[in-house]
């Protein structure tokens, strides 16, 4: 099953799967490429995609079921697991992610299925990441199902629109 798709800033297309990695189509091309734990010597450390964005930089992140978060430089053909540093200190490793999206200011915002999470990313490696796990349960009475993310959207007054299943619409 195909979960995610995106349009990268060269018309280039990317597909996330369920179970079969990453696959991608260069503009004008119709041979697709797949990325998986097998061809990529376990670089890409998971199969299962569900959500993608792109980085003003070209970077693609990639929001997994079991791995949190990835990011692939297509120039340099490799994966980055996030699993060190703020990511590992704010318990944003190996977990469901569901939803991301990177806004205007290059923010990269985690909708995860333990909470909502903003990476900001700081010079050529380093990240920063706040956990905000707390503030939409605390918002909706402990209401669970508000960490249960749909979709994530930036309107053009910068605003950050989170639908979730059970809280409706933040």
């Amino acid at each position: 099953y195909i979960e995610t798709l995106l349009i990268d800033s060269h018309q280039n297309l990317w597909a996330g799967s369920w179970d079969k990695g990453l696959f991608f189509l260069k503009k004008g091309s119709k041979t697709f490429i797949n990325y998986n734990i097998d061809n990529t010597n376990g670089n890409l450390n998971t199969n299962t995609i569900l959500s993608l964005a792109e980085d003003s930089k070209g970077t693609i992140w990639l929001g997994t079921f079991n791995r949190g978060l990835i990011s692939f430089h297509p120039k340099r053909e490799t994966f980055t697991h996030h699993n060190y540093g703020s990511f590992l200190e704010n318990d944003l490793t190996n977990l469901e992610v569901r939803k991301l999206l990177i806004d205007s200011k290059d923010n990269i915002w985690v909708a995860a299925t333990v909470g909502f999470f903003k990476v900001t990313q700081e010079g050529a490696a380093g990240f920063s990441v706040e956990s905000m796990r707390d503030k939409m349960p605390e918002a909706f009475n402990k209401h669970n199902s508000s960490n249960n993310f749909l979709s994530l959207y930036e309107s053009a007054d910068h605003t950050i629109w989170i639908g979730t299943r059970g809280a409706g619409l933040c």
